[in-house]
């Protein structure tokens, strides 16, 4: 047990980066679940002024996630990111500390799986011409995630 706590402080580089860009995705997952609740709630679009990722009507996370297409199954995508992001986060802490081969391939799958669930969001922007600033970002988290969890695998960085 001790040994655990005191990995749980020494940082492997990659697996901070992959908990920094984890904690920027739940931040980033938070706002836009947000938004998400405010363009399913008609009575609460007053409130729903626009937010500041409203560049102009074609990059515009408010045109966005008021579409249908922001939703899979009727559930706004950013309320999955709002859960993967957490779990991701607290995978890399775990796997940084055990140096675990099948935590960091779990996140790594989470993270490829994400991309593709990312790029069906992407897909639907385009279809509308509609993209949101925020989401790309999100691509841009996931994607590196994944990559860095690959290369700590390569590496062979863990036990």
């Amino acid at each position: 047990m001790r040994i655990l706590f005191f990995n749980f402080f020494i940082m492997n580089k990659k697996y901070l980066a992959i908990i920094v860009l984890a904690f920027l995705g739940i931040i980033n997952a938070a706002y836009l679940s947000h938004q998400a609740y405010l363009a399913l709630n008609p009575d609460m679009l007053t409130f729903l002024n626009g937010s500041f990722c409203d560049i102009n009507e074609t990059f515009s996370c408010t045109n966005f996630l008021a579409q249908p297409e922001s939703r899979v199954f009727g559930i706004p995508f950013p309320w999955i990111a709002a859960v993967v992001y957490p779990v991701i986060f607290l995978l890399a802490l775990i796997g940084n500390a055990k140096k675990s081969a099948l935590i960091t391939k779990t996140i790594m799958i989470l993270a490829f799986c994400g991309l593709a669930f990312n790029g069906y969001v992407i897909y639907n922007e385009a279809t509308i011409g509609v993209f949101c600033p925020l989401c790309m970002m999100c691509t841009g988290y996931i994607l590196t995630i994944g990559i860095l969890a690959a290369i700590i695998l390569k590496n062979k960085e863990l036990k």
